[in-house]
């Protein structure tokens, strides 16, 4: 069975495009509460035009409620969401684990948003557990792994199979924030990943080292299809109208193409269609094909490139017009025409206004750019496809198929009977006259009642009830179209009530005495070793490889005898680790600090830290990751000082107090990068010396350190300064609300 196609409706013409395209379903958000804030988005009025309009196509309808929602507003985003449900949406893709809780009592389905980071079995069986009805998995995973979970969790499965890529895993990306204030899950990313850093190793330059490509999975979308995902989702809320058709267009016609056993499922046109919608540099497969390479990240330049198309001869020259012109000569590979946009190594060149093929002259619309004999022609702005685009959304190309029954009788009401599968209606119209004449026949009736023209249906099966002798004059026929299209259509509309889900079952593990003091975080098994023990420590968190280092082992064990208890802090990113090997170091531990949903999923009978990865903002998250068995919950450094979260009793609340704070997580490393490394993993260069500190600076100066995985080549990024200089009102708040229930936590990372 093919996958859902799901299309990006950043606003009401972009939705129009993706339906008319292609789409089996829509995803939109509205104007507060969506990740992706800067879209146009939908008013509640508008969302019910917009339902409208996908249900009488066939069309399902996500609402993105995909931010993490402070207390103070989580009940007016819950009645956004029952008033939306009113409307008619089919489910409700949220981050919030609050916000999901109080979201689950309307009955609607609810998606787990790809924010929650779920990369794994025991996250998506997590989700199901907890009454999401389907997982958006991260976009980290490889074909194997989306397959290995969508057959084996029991959930519905959802992934992005085209689009732009975060660096980061979303819902783990607090860059933005820290850097200049603007949170990402709140939707109001300010994409730090699309600027300039400069690596303290290889080499030197500022170069885009945290931008990647935009994923592309047409070329092996058939190995997609059979890992048995249930939705194929395309990134874009963004993106204007044309690029949703254009991409919504091509990804039907190959699934299409699939479906029918077809195994050239897509041409090179349609790829150079998707690059000419947005691209950036060149496609890249992700991780679905292995780890991405690292020739897929952007280096030189982060934005839209466009479809190649030739070579620069010769350097421009200024021509005199109403306005700024130049004229450039060229070797093209691909003919430009008036209207289409040109750029020159990846940065924007003007608007074609004229092109002779003999001479290669291109008349360019545009400020006079620095361009040199060999320099790269792309276009940017392809004008025939995008009108193509446009003309085919305004039409009404997206048919429903239908059977239609006509029936007159002798001396009884005429009808028509129109029949979808799953709506069957009826209109009646008064009996017809005797013919005094012609009487009217089948030809006669069937032309004006199955022509249905710029309606969403088209007649498949056509029967027909027709008395000898009988008159029907063709305005009465098509008045009863008129009724009955308008029926089904009102038909179609209909709200679906759901029934309220059970109440999930909460798993507590009883482990629940809380304590206070402060707590020790260590990212690195070296800082651990190096460390004194102070006074005031009642706690240490230390990572999952400490345990295969005997003198880590020895300290740890001596801080128990000492009375400090000893959490392990799980694998960062736990792609491929089982409870089998967490439990086995139970004997040495007191407990477990969780970096992912999943985490909780695969420990038995042990203490649980919430780390801030888990994005606890409200006091309904709090109790919910008590329910999962959290017996210390760290409050996310996003919280508003003044609204800070009630924390269930018996449960620890901590919050960080000294030291850097991780703002990304990624599968991806700079410095394989800035090696050279095109296969992106296993370089060698972050062991080469011990306990060397690497960092990203930006621009200003600011430096980020990069804690690096040398086994799976990985890395998390911390933040450029200690959070006791910038979140100072939040310790304090946090201090008087909490009081002597709070764990003060400082992370330790030691700069060489």
């Amino acid at each position: 069975m093919l996958p859902e196609l799901l299309a990006p409706a950043g606003g009401m013409e972009a939705l129009r495009a993706a339906v008319q395209h292609g789409a089996d379903a829509v995803y939109l958000g509205l104007t507060e509460y969506s990740a992706r804030k800067s879209a146009e988005n939908f008013t509640i009025d508008a969302l019910e035009e917009a339902v409208n309009y996908c249900h009488i196509r066939g069309v399902s309808v996500y609402l993105t409620l995909n931010t993490l929602v402070p207390g103070e507003e989580l009940s007016r985003c819950v009645k956004l969401g029952e008033v939306a449900c009113k409307k008619g949406i089919d489910a409700i893709i949220v981050q919030d684990l609050g916000l999901a809780t109080e979201l689950k009592n309307l009955g609607l389905p609810i998606h787990s948003s790809t924010q929650l980071t779920v990369y794994n079995e025991a996250g998506a069986e997590k989700m199901k557990n907890s009454g999401f009805s389907r997982v958006v998995l991260a976009r980290e995973l490889t074909l194997d792994e989306i397959g290995k979970i969508s057959r084996n969790s029991g959930v519905e499965t959802e992934v992005f199979c085209h689009g732009a890529l975060c660096m980061c895993y979303s819902g783990q990306c607090l860059m933005s924030y820290f850097q200049g204030g603007r949170s990402g899950n709140k939707g109001d990313c300010a994409q730090p990943c699309r600027m300039k850093y400069k690596l303290n190793s290889g080499k030197s330059d500022y170069l885009y080292h945290l931008s990647p490509g935009d994923l592309c999975s047409l070329p092996f979308l058939d190995k997609l299809v059979a890992t048995g995902t249930s939705s194929l989702k395309i990134e874009g809320r963004l993106k204007n109208p044309e690029y949703v058709g254009i991409v919504t267009s091509v990804y039907r016609k190959a699934l299409d193409k699939i479906a029918s056993g077809e195994k050239d499922f897509f041409k090179k046109e349609d790829i150079d269609k998707l690059t000419l919608a947005f691209s950036r540099s060149s496609f890249t497969s992700g991780h679905m094909l292995g780890k991405m390479p690292s020739s897929h990240i952007t280096l030189e330049t982060p934005g839209r490139t466009g479809l190649l198309c030739g070579k620069v001869t010769s350097a421009p020259t200024v021509r005199k017009g109403p306005v700024p012109l130049f004229e450039i000569k060229a070797k093209l590979s691909t003919t430009v025409e008036n209207g289409d946009g040109i750029g020159f190594n990846g940065k924007n060149g003007g608007v074609v206004n004229g092109y002779n093929p003999k001479t290669g002259t291109i008349l360019v619309a545009g400020t006079l750019p620095k361009v040199k004999a060999g320099d790269d022609i792309f276009i940017t702005y392809k004008k025939s496809l995008a009108e193509n685009i446009n003309a085919t959304t305004k039409k009404e190309g997206r048919k429903s198929e239908i059977t239609m029954h006509f029936s007159a009788l002798k001396d009884k009401d005429m009808s028509l009977t129109l029949c979808d599968g799953k709506h069957q209606i009826s209109v009646f119209s008064a009996p017809a006259l005797s013919a005094e004449s012609k009487a009217t026949t089948l030809e006669d009736i069937k032309a004006p009642l199955t022509a249905l023209g710029n309606t969403p249906y088209g007649v498949t099966d056509f029967t027909a009830s027709l008395d000898d002798g009988l008159f029907i004059p063709k305005s009465i026929l098509k008045d009863l179209r008129r009724q009955a299209v308008d029926k089904l259509s009102l038909a179609r509309c209909e709200v679906t009530e759901f029934e309220p889900l059970q109440k999930v079952a909460a798993d507590e593990n009883g482990n629940t005495t809380t304590i206070t003091g402060r707590s020790y975080f260590f990212f690195r098994t070296i800082d651990f070793l190096k460390w004194t023990l102070p006074s005031d420590a009642v706690r240490v968190y230390i990572p999952f490889e400490t345990f295969s280092d005997n003198k880590a082992l020895e300290k740890s064990r001596d801080l128990r005898n000492s009375g400090v208890e000893v959490y392990c802090i799980l694998p960062w990113i736990n792609k491929n680790y089982s409870a089998e090997g967490f439990n086995n170091i139970r004997p040495y531990i007191d407990g477990f600090m969780a970096e992912n949903i999943g985490d909780s999923q695969l420990i038995n009978d042990a203490p649980i830290a919430s780390d801030i990865s888990l994005n606890c903002i409200n006091s309904v998250s709090a109790r919910e990751l008590k329910t999962h068995g959290y017996s210390t919950i760290t409050i996310s450094p996003e919280t508003d000082p003044s609204d800070l979260p009630e924390i269930p009793e018996g449960v620890t609340p901590e919050i960080v107090t000294e030291g850097r704070i991780i703002v990304m997580r990624s599968e991806h490393c700079p410095i394989a990068t800035s090696y050279g490394k095109v296969d992106g993993k296993n370089c060698g260069q972050c062991t080469k010396v011990i306990g060397r500190t690497f960092t990203l600076t930006d621009t200003k100066g600011a430096s980020y350190p990069l804690v690096c995985d040398p086994f799976k080549c990985r890395m998390i990024m911390l933040s450029k300064e200690d959070i006791k200089d910038t979140h100072k009102k939040f310790i304090e708040k946090a201090r008087e609300a909490y009081g002597n229930r709070l764990l003060e936590r400082i992370n330790i990372f030691g700069e060489e």
